[in-house]
């Protein structure tokens, strides 16, 4: 088998996306047990009528809401992730995964180094590590059959 997709990149807007659900998915337990500290502290302060306690609490909530949705964006914008939005084809093999870039940059893997495959929207995302994978948007194919062909390989591959 060999799927090839048509050339894509990937905008700023999904990378974000991308990196706030890679972020905050699987974090929900401590994201509600936060929450509830912080609504319980809220509700002591008033209730004692301490507000310096109020002011902390509602501080944490806002650090906690603003400051990873800030610095990915910071993190999206920046100049050191100019490669992630190359313009790239992709390549499938039933052992191997090609990403070209357009910039002529080839790189090649063996489909047995991706740990995991998850599919987030329309991207997929190939991990070759806890940190380090490559997107490949789910409508890249060039037909509806060539994307089950990719989603039956994952499968298959126990990735996905």
């Amino acid at each position: 088998m060999r799927l090839e997709t048509r050339t894509v990149s990937i905008s700023k807007r999904d990378f974000f996306w991308i990196l706030m659900r890679r972020t905050y998915s699987g974090r929900w337990s401590l994201w509600i047990v936060l929450s509830l500290l912080s609504c319980v502290g809220i509700f002591n302060a008033v209730s004692k009528g301490d507000f310096m306690i109020l002011w902390l609490a509602l501080g944490l909530v806002a650090v906690l809401a603003g400051y990873s949705p800030i610095s990915i964006a910071r993190y999206v914008t920046s100049d050191d992730t100019a490669n992630f939005y190359a313009r790239r084809k992709y390549v499938i093999t039933d052992d191997a995964l090609t990403v070209e870039l357009e910039s002529g940059t080839v790189s090649q893997f063996p489909l047995s180094r991706i740990t995991k495959a998850v599919r987030y929207g329309n991207y997929y995302l190939l991990f070759l590590s806890a940190q380090q994978y490559f997107y490949v948007p789910a409508d890249c194919f060039a037909g509806a059959k060539d994307a089950e062909l990719f989603s039956e390989l994952l499968i298959q591959k126990s990735l996905l």
